[in-house]
């Protein structure tokens, strides 16, 4: 899956500085469920799609972001780095891709 921010996101660069840290591969995505409300998860940060900010990270096909996404490709990101004690909010773009070809 394929995150890409709306608007200006340093996020990117933040995490360079951050990447040390194992805590700083997790951060929430929040989708909207069936009915309209927040669905809010963690999910592992799988890098950075080349040359771009746009986030990776991987996901069953069957799993209820997928369907929701379907639905509703508009999702949050909430990234919080400890120790820099930073927190990013942002709003994605999602997508999806076949692993096998990126």
């Amino acid at each position: 899956m394929l995150l890409r921010p709306v608007g200006n996101c340093s996020c990117k660069a933040r995490f360079s500085n951050n990447e040390e840290q194992p805590e700083s591969r997790f951060f929430q995505l929040a989708t909207n469920d069936r009915y309209g409300y927040p669905a809010v998860r963690t999910v592992v940060y799988r890098g950075f799609k080349q040359d771009s900010t746009s986030l990776l990270l991987t996901s069953g096909t069957r799993t209820d972001k997928i369907q929701h996404i379907r639905k509703k490709a508009t999702t949050s990101v909430c990234w919080y780095f400890a120790q820099t004690r930073a927190q990013f909010r942002f709003q994605t773009q999602a997508s999806f891709f076949n692993s096998a070809n990126h």
